[in-house]
Protein backbone atom coordinates (compact mmCIF):
# COMPACT_ATOMS: atom_id res chain seq x y z
CA UNK A 1 0.00 0.00 0.00
CA UNK A 2 2.85 2.58 0.88
CA UNK A 3 4.52 1.69 -2.37
CA UNK A 4 1.48 1.99 -4.83
CA UNK A 5 -1.79 2.49 -3.54
CA UNK A 6 -0.96 5.70 -1.48
CA UNK A 7 1.66 7.37 -4.18
CA UNK A 8 -1.13 6.23 -6.33
CA UNK A 9 -3.97 8.66 -4.53
CA UNK A 10 -1.04 11.43 -4.30
CA UNK A 11 -0.73 11.61 -8.18
CA UNK A 12 -4.87 11.70 -8.33
CA UNK A 13 -4.90 14.35 -5.53
CA UNK A 14 -2.15 16.32 -7.64
CA UNK A 15 -3.99 16.18 -10.87
CA UNK A 16 -7.04 17.81 -9.18
CA UNK A 17 -5.16 20.40 -7.86
CA UNK A 18 -3.28 21.38 -11.45
CA UNK A 19 -7.02 20.59 -12.80
CA UNK A 20 -6.42 18.21 -14.80
CA UNK A 21 -8.89 16.04 -13.48
CA UNK A 22 -11.89 17.54 -13.21
CA UNK A 23 -14.39 15.40 -11.06
CA UNK A 24 -13.90 12.23 -9.79
CA UNK A 25 -13.93 9.81 -6.98
CA UNK A 26 -14.25 6.14 -6.07
CA UNK A 27 -17.65 4.31 -6.02
CA UNK A 28 -18.73 3.39 -2.60
CA UNK A 29 -17.51 -0.41 -1.93
CA UNK A 30 -15.88 -0.84 -5.07
CA UNK A 31 -12.19 -0.78 -5.90
CA UNK A 32 -12.33 1.49 -8.95
CA UNK A 33 -12.18 4.84 -9.98
CA UNK A 34 -13.92 7.69 -11.63
CA UNK A 35 -12.98 10.54 -13.30
CA UNK A 36 -13.24 13.12 -16.11
CA UNK A 37 -9.68 14.91 -16.88
CA UNK A 38 -9.39 17.77 -19.05
CA UNK A 39 -7.08 17.15 -21.91
CA UNK A 40 -6.34 18.17 -25.38
CA UNK A 41 -5.69 15.07 -27.18
CA UNK A 42 -5.95 11.28 -26.64
CA UNK A 43 -1.96 11.06 -26.06
CA UNK A 44 -1.93 13.59 -23.39
CA UNK A 45 -4.81 11.01 -21.29
CA UNK A 46 -2.16 8.43 -21.68
CA UNK A 47 0.60 9.82 -20.75
CA UNK A 48 -1.28 11.29 -17.71
CA UNK A 49 -2.61 8.16 -16.52
CA UNK A 50 0.60 6.52 -16.94
CA UNK A 51 2.09 8.64 -13.92
CA UNK A 52 -0.74 6.96 -11.54
CA UNK A 53 1.43 4.29 -9.60
CA UNK A 54 -0.81 1.72 -10.25
CA UNK A 55 -1.40 2.24 -13.71
CA UNK A 56 -0.16 -1.02 -14.48
CA UNK A 57 -1.91 -3.11 -12.17
CA UNK A 58 -5.48 -1.94 -13.26
CA UNK A 59 -7.47 -2.23 -16.06
CA UNK A 60 -8.43 1.41 -17.39
CA UNK A 61 -11.65 2.56 -19.55
CA UNK A 62 -10.99 5.70 -21.05
CA UNK A 63 -14.73 7.28 -23.18
CA UNK A 64 -13.76 10.00 -24.75
CA UNK A 65 -16.69 12.29 -24.42
CA UNK A 66 -18.14 15.55 -27.01
CA UNK A 67 -19.37 18.69 -25.64
CA UNK A 68 -22.76 19.55 -25.75
CA UNK A 69 -22.38 22.32 -28.34
CA UNK A 70 -20.30 20.40 -30.81
CA UNK A 71 -22.47 17.29 -30.94
CA UNK A 72 -25.39 20.49 -31.37
CA UNK A 73 -23.41 21.68 -34.15
CA UNK A 74 -23.16 18.59 -35.95
CA UNK A 75 -26.81 17.66 -35.81
CA UNK A 76 -27.60 21.12 -36.89
CA UNK A 77 -25.11 21.00 -39.94
CA UNK A 78 -26.80 17.64 -40.79
CA UNK A 79 -30.40 18.66 -40.64
CA UNK A 80 -29.59 21.45 -43.05
CA UNK A 81 -27.96 19.88 -45.40
CA UNK A 82 -30.83 17.13 -45.20
CA UNK A 83 -33.36 20.38 -45.98
CA UNK A 84 -30.92 21.52 -48.76
CA UNK A 85 -31.19 17.90 -49.97
CA UNK A 86 -35.26 18.04 -50.19
CA UNK A 87 -35.26 21.32 -52.12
Amino acid sequence: MERTILPSFDALIRLEEQKKILAGGLPLGDRAFVFIVEAASNEEVDRMLRTIPMWGALKWSVTPLQSFAGRAGQEREIVEQIKKSLH
